[in-house]
């Protein structure tokens, strides 16, 4: 299994700070994607009914939509670029900044040989770099398995060879417990 450690290089300002400033203008003049997420191929579209006999039935009663988590935020991010997407503490980020670094993670996992379906451990705390993780990884395919910080290196070695994790991805005050 190999270790990445997540470093989300995109500009944070304060909460409340002034959306026109120069920085955020120059954000939204540079590119927004280091991967074409339109063309994933089909390698990422896993048939629903081979999991869940009863996937048609819950369509037709309106239980489940097609789509995907990526697919409704990448939605809102392109409707609402320069939005507020999250806040932490002292950090915001905006639907634009946030969909940028996903992407940038969601290539870093494609280097790394991660391939749509394989396991990606998460290991962290509650963070910004964890909403990035998570929405690389889904924009990737990858199958999400995350674990809390204070799992120690025997514990995340056991459920990264259970689950045959292709990758172990360590943030926000994970790396110890990780390497």
């Amino acid at each position: 299994t190999k270790v990445m450690s997540l470093q989300v290089g995109f500009c944070v300002e304060k909460a409340g700070a002034p959306a026109g400033s120069a920085a955020r203008a120059a954000d939204r003049a540079a590119p927004t994607a280091t991967i074409d997420e339109t063309d994933r191929g089909e390698e990422l579209r896993m048939s629903t009914l081979r999991f869940q006999p009863e996937a048609a039935r819950f369509y037709a009663e309106g239980h489940w939509r097609s789509g995907d988590l990526w697919e409704d935020f990448a939605a809102r991010a392109a409707a609402r670029p320069g939005s507020t997407a999250l806040v932490l503490d002292d950090r915001a980020v905006t639907y634009a900044e946030l969909r940028r670094a996903a992407l940038a993670f969601s290539a870093r996992l494609a280097a790394a040989g991660v391939q749509p379906g394989d396991v990606v451990v998460l290991l962290g705390r509650h963070s910004i770099e964890a909403a990035v993780a998570v929405l690389g990884g889904l924009h990737r395919g990858a199958v999400l398995a995350p674990l809390p910080p204070m799992f120690n290196a025997t514990q995340v070695e056991a459920v990264s060879r259970q689950a045959r994790a292709r990758a172990i991805v360590a943030f926000g005050g994970g790396l110890g417990s990780a390497t």
